[in-house]
């Protein structure tokens, strides 16, 4: 069994669940999340807009799941990531689950 945690934008949510489809996942949480990413990059002074951080709307995934069924989900994610325009990714981290209670 491995544990999938995939993170994206808020408007990528629909995509997700298709993929999850797509891969044979039948069960998975998830939730509203908030990201934030600090720009100390390019100073304020620079930046008329700078209003602090940034934040985004975003969704976070949880999938416990067979390897393959994971395999499937992150070649959908790459091939998805690998076709848009914008900065904007679908993150998955997956991990080995070697016990569950």
């Amino acid at each position: 069994m491995i544990l999938l945690v995939i993170t994206a934008i808020h408007e990528f949510q629909k995509d997700i669940r298709k993929m999850l489809r797509q891969s044979g996942v039948t069960s998975y949480s998830y939730y509203p999340v908030t990201g934030h990413k600090d720009d100390d990059a390019q100073s304020n002074s620079d930046n008329w807009f700078a209003g602090g951080p940034l934040e985004s709307d975003s969704v976070m995934f949880q999938v416990f799941t067979n390897p393959e069924n994971g395999d499937t989900m992150m070649q959908l994610a790459r091939t998805f990531n690998d076709q848009q325009e914008t900065i904007n990714h679908i993150h998955i981290i997956k991990l080995a689950v070697t016990d569950v209670v």
